[in-house]
């Protein structure tokens, strides 16, 4: 049982950050649009997490991996946006500047680690360790899986998957947006405002 609870901590700890990608690919998927520059925005939100996490925790203490999450979340958003404003306002296909935009995402990506000495060490040829107190808290999680990377992060998954089902279900804007994946034409003649759903 031991060796399955640590199997089981692994598939926790590493599938966060993939299911995290699948549910903005579901929600795109939802109001009608196929977020295939979901791998540029997960890059982009990762840097920014790296870089708050190992250089901000003397601005924000104990608390830094919060606000890891957070920034690397709307960093992630941002680069998304782009995508969507493009589409909006130039009619540029979603498929066509999500790909490009994963590309160029990589590229800033990588381009920040190499030249950032706070974040690559060029000697050893690897990035920094982010310090124990700016990981996200394992409440335990750990001890119960003999794991020691398991953390909080397949719970924070799963309250995102309620949130994102109750967005879609039961509120106006997941109504609006789902009336616009499946005809913007109808729904912009219902009174939707298309470009805002997009």
């Amino acid at each position: 049982t031991n060796g399955l609870l640590k199997g089981l901590g692994n598939i926790f700890y590493y599938s966060v950050p993939i299911i995290m990608t699948g549910l903005s690919i579901g929600f795109a998927y939802k109001a009608g649009e196929f977020n295939i520059g979901a791998s540029g925005q997960y890059t982009m939100g990762a840097i920014t997490a790296i870089y708050v996490a190992i250089l901000g925790e003397p601005l924000f203490g104990n608390s830094t991996w919060l606000f890891a999450v957070i920034l690397g979340t709307i960093s992630g958003g941002i680069w998304a946006l782009a995508a969507g404003l493009l589409k909006v306002y130039r009619g540029v296909n979603f498929v066509i500047s999500g790909i490009m935009l994963n590309y160029i995402g990589i590229f800033v990506v990588n381009l920040m680690i190499k030249s950032s000495e706070r974040i690559y060490d060029k000697s050893r040829n690897w990035t920094q360790l982010i310090p124990d107190n700016t990981i996200i808290p394992r409440l335990g999680l750990d001890k119960i899986f003999g794991n020691k990377p398991v953390n909080i992060g397949f719970i924070l998954v799963i309250l995102s998957a309620i949130i994102i089902y109750f967005v879609l279900k039961r509120t106006i804007l997941g109504y609006e947006m789902k009336a616009c994946g499946l005809n913007a034409e109808a729904a912009g003649y219902a009174g939707i405002n298309v470009k805002k759903s997009v």
